[in-house]
C-alpha cells in the first residue's frame, strides 16, 4: 500500500511540474499568384501527382540550422492537413491562377483526357530561421498520349524571418515560384516550342 501511495504522490508532482505542454500552432500555406503567365494558353492541365520527400511529409514543420546538417522537428508547430496534400492544393490553385484560360484540375481517373498531364516531385523544401527558404523539385510534363514531353528541375530561394508564420509565407512563395515556371514551360509546349 505504502509503495501505491509513493507513485500516486510521484506522478501527481510530476503533473504539477511540467506536465502541461505547450499548446499546438497550426500552419497553411495559400496561394500567392495574383498575375497571369498568359490569358492565352486553353489547354486542359491535369494534375496527375505532387509528391513530397518523406522526410517533410508529416505534421511536424521541419527546419534546418544554419551551416549545419541538423535538422529541427516541432512538435508544437504543425502543418493543418499532410504537406504533400497542402502543397498539391496550393500548387494547382496557384497554377490556374497564372494560367486563368486553362482548365486545371486533379486528375482522379484515368480516362479523364487532359491536353497536358503534370507530375511534380519535391524533393527540398528547407526552411533556416532568419536566413533563407529553399525548394527542389522536379516536374514532369506529359502529352495527351502520355509521351513525356518535358522534364524540368526547378531550384528556387527565397528570404525568410524568424517566425513560423514567416516561414509558412515563405514556403508559400516558393510553391507560386514553381506555379510560375510550370506555366512558363506550358506556355511554351502551347506554342508549339
Amino acid at each position: 500500500m505504502k509503495k501505491w501511495i509513493a507513485v500516486c504522490f510521484l506522478f501527481g508532482l510530476s503533473a504539477c511540474f511540467g506536465g502541461v505542454s505547450a499548446p499546438s500552432r497550426f500552419y497553411t500555406l495559400s496561394p500567392v499568384i495574383q498575375e497571369p503567365v498568359s490569358e492565352k494558353v486553353t489547354a486542359s492541365v491535369g494534375i496527375d501527382r505532387v509528391q513530397v520527400a518523406r522526410y517533410l511529409d508529416r505534421p511536424q514543420i521541419i527546419t534546418q540550422t544554419l551551416g549545419s546538417l541538423e535538422i529541427s522537428l516541432s512538435e508544437t508547430n504543425r502543418w493543418i492537413e499532410p504537406l504533400s496534400n497542402l502543397v498539391q492544393r496550393i500548387l494547382s490553385e496557384d497554377l490556374a491562377n497564372a494560367l486563368p484560360n486553362a482548365p486545371v484540375k486533379m486528375k482522379t481517373q484515368g480516362r479523364e483526357d487532359f491536353s497536358y498531364v503534370l507530375s511534380v516531385d519535391i524533393i527540398k523544401m528547407d526552411t533556416v530561421f532568419g536566413e533563407k527558404a529553399s525548394l527542389e523539385a522536379w516536374f514532369l510534363i506529359q502529352d495527351r498520349s502520355g509521351k513525356v514531353i518535358a522534364r524540368k528541375k526547378a531550384s528556387e530561394v527565397v528570404p525568410v524571418g524568424t517566425s513560423f508564420d514567416d516561414m509558412a509565407k515563405a514556403q508559400s512563395d516558393l510553391i507560386g515560384r514553381l506555379a510560375v515556371q510550370i506555366a512558363r514551360e506550358i506556355v511554351r509546349l502551347s506554342a508549339g516550342g
